[in-house]
Formats: structure tokens, sequence, C-alpha cells
């Protein structure tokens, strides 16, 4: 049989060495960064608006509580 260094995909979430988790974590970090930064850019078009009540009609206080 031949030696290769090819990775069999279906493998791919058992690799566990310290460059794949830099990468990993890297783009996980870059991925919520962007939803957030979408999310925020989304949220401000509607900043300006309230409902009858006075009320900002996005409200968004709870976001990011744990």
């Amino acid at each position: 049989m031949e030696t290769t260094n090819i990775v069999d995909f279906a493998r791919r979430d058992g690799i566990t060495d310290a460059l794949t988790d830099l990468l990993r974590t890297g783009a996980q970090q870059l991925i919520a960064s962007a939803v957030e930064a979408e999310l925020a850019g989304y949220l401000a078009q509607f900043s300006d608006l309230r409902t009858e009540a006075g009320h900002a009609v996005s409200d968004v206080s709870a976001y990011g509580s744990k």
C-alpha cells in the first residue's frame, strides 16, 4: 500500500493538531465578528424608528446577555 498525506475528508473532525485547532478557532471568531457587524449594521437602519408609545423599534437590550 502506498503512503500518502491525503486526509480522508469524512474524518476531518478527528484532526487535532495545533495548526488545525488554531485555524478552526480563528475562522469561528472571524465568522462571529462578521455576523455581529452585520447585525449591528442592520439594527442601525432602524435606530431612529419609534413606536407610537415612543419606544425604540429595534430594542436589543437583552442581546448578548448570558
